[in-house]
């Protein structure tokens, strides 16, 4: 890891911040972590461009990936958030992971 950040709130680490040192390729963030991550776009993005997007089952896809997006998933201790790149490079060498935020619940982990 290039870099971990850790917050705490009340003497309970509440938030863990990532950032490796290389990137993570997007299509492998679910193998790490073992759970389903949805993806999720600025609403600003969606509202210039809402023909670059559809929906299903109260659900909003992509058709073409934005230059930054987000991979989330919740679980029921914690909410995973990947900050997702999908810049020329990103997009030549596949899109990346630059910095992951795991926030756990409010009671910590025990």
């Amino acid at each position: 890891m290039n870099e971990a950040k850790l917050m705490f709130r009340d003497d309970k680490l509440v938030s863990i911040g990532l950032q490796p040192t290389k990137g993570i390729e997007a299509k492998a963030i679910p193998n790490i972590y073992g759970i389903e991550f949805e993806v999720k776009v600025s609403g600003i993005e969606e509202a210039v461009s809402p023909g670059d997007y559809e929906r299903s089952k109260g659900k909003i896809y992509p058709r073409t990936y934005p230059a930054v997006y987000f991979l989330n998933a919740v679980t029921e201790r914690s909410t995973i958030r990947c900050v997702i790149a999908n810049n020329s490079i990103g997009s030549i060498l596949g899109q990346t992971a630059g910095f992951v935020t795991i926030t756990v619940s409010p009671d910590g982990y025990h």
